[in-house]
C-alpha cells in the first residue's frame, strides 16, 4: 500500500465465508476409510472360512492314503 492514498479511500475487503471443499475432501476420505474396512473385515471373514473348507479337504484327500495315517503323518 501506498502511503500517498489516504485511509478513507482504503476498502477493506468483503467478508468471505470459509471454503467448503476442505470438509467436502474430508468426509469423501472418511466414507472411503469406513468402506475400506467394512470391504476388508468381509475378505478376511471370507479367507479365514476359505482357510477351514480347505484344511477338511486336505484332510480328507489325505483319508484315502492309508499309509499315510499309519506312519502317523496326518
Amino acid at each position: 500500500m501506498s502511503k500517498d492514498v489516504p485511509a478513507e479511500t482504503l476498502t477493506r475487503p468483503p467478508n468471505r465465508k470459509p471454503p467448503i471443499w476442505p470438509w467436502v475432501v474430508v468426509l469423501i476420505l472418511v466414507i472411503g476409510g469406513i468402506l475400506v474396512h467394512r470391504e476388508l473385515t468381509l475378505l478376511f471373514d471370507d479367507l479365514q472360512r476359505t482357510g477351514r473348507d480347505l484344511i477338511q479337504l486336505f484332510e480328507w484327500l489325505l483319508s484315502f492314503f492309508p499309509e499315510a495315517e499309519r506312519a502317523g503323518q496326518i
